[in-house]
């Protein structure tokens, strides 16, 4: 059973499942997004998007037990600082299957661009909800 949950892609309206090889991850998340725009764009970020999204994947597989630990997902992961959380909240304000609207602050970024993956971490449940996948969202060093 995976403990990854990809509830939508915000600022990626144009990431086709069948053509991407998302579909079996698909299997397995739940993907709400808009049309397919830009579709040349969106080639040259998949490649990364995949990698991180198996990361978040690989980590969620062997979480168990214990609290969040990032350092066991490769690449770079962060949370918010708490004044970007204070003055940026709903920009990193998500929506969640269960109906319940929860601050995503922690992120993986995505290189060589700036886009960034934001989850939300359910210690509890052992299980990461990702919000957003797309251009860096706001914060106080980089306002966009």
């Amino acid at each position: 059973m995976y403990r990854f949950f990809l509830t939508l892609f915000t600022k990626a309206p144009y990431l086709d499942t069948e053509e991407s090889g998302i579909e079996d991850l698909a299997d397995r998340s739940q993907f709400l997004y808009q049309g397919k725009e830009a579709k040349g764009k969106g080639d040259l970020l998949l490649q990364p998007i995949m990698k991180k999204l198996s990361a978040l994947d690989t980590f969620c597989e062997s979480w168990h037990d214990g609290s969040f630990q990032y350092e066991n997902i490769s690449g770079k992961i962060t949370p918010e600082s708490n004044e970007t959380l204070k003055k940026y909240t709903d920009e990193h304000t998500f929506l969640c299957p269960d109906g319940t609207y929860r601050l995503f602050s922690w992120h993986a970024r995505l290189t060589p661009s700036a886009w960034r993956i934001y989850f939300y971490v359910d210690e509890k449940k052992k299980l990461l909800t990702i919000g957003h996948i797309g251009h860096k969202l706001p914060n106080v060093l980089y306002p966009t």
